[in-house]
């Protein structure tokens, strides 16, 4: 997703010739899709559910920070260039493969290492 997001949409020329609450609405939508995913695989792990916990938890925290900065920028007043850095960011980590290869380091350590040592411990 987060290439086709960049090599489609964000790299193209057109799109900051968009009106700001378009752009807004186009990286809203790139979330989700992510957000979706990301649910949908992890209510499969039967034996990690703690995983989807920790993926709604920093998700939502991070969308509501966005939406906040949305409503500001929409109905305030414009963000400083400080803010919409900071939110690109934040857009940009959450559409990045970066929290399913933090997923699958961390399912590896917790659930596949104990797995290893007892089979490793069984054997005598």
């Amino acid at each position: 997703m987060y290439s086709l997001y960049y090599l489609l949409v964000r790299d193209t020329n057109q799109f900051y010739l968009l009106p700001r609450k378009l752009r807004h609405v186009f990286k809203f939508l790139s979330i989700m899709y992510v957000y979706g995913i990301g649910t949908w695989v992890f209510s499969s792990f039967k034996h990690a559910t703690w995983m989807l916990g920790v993926w709604h938890i920093v998700h939502l925290v991070l969308i509501g920070f966005l939406v906040l900065l949305g409503l500001i920028d929409w109905f305030f007043v414009p963000l400083s260039f400080a803010w919409k850095h900071l939110g690109g960011s934040a857009h940009e980590f959450l559409i990045s493969p970066a929290l399913y290869i933090i997923a699958g380091i961390a399912y590896n350590y917790f659930l596949l290492q104990p797995e290893k040592k007892q089979s490793g411990n069984s054997k005598g």
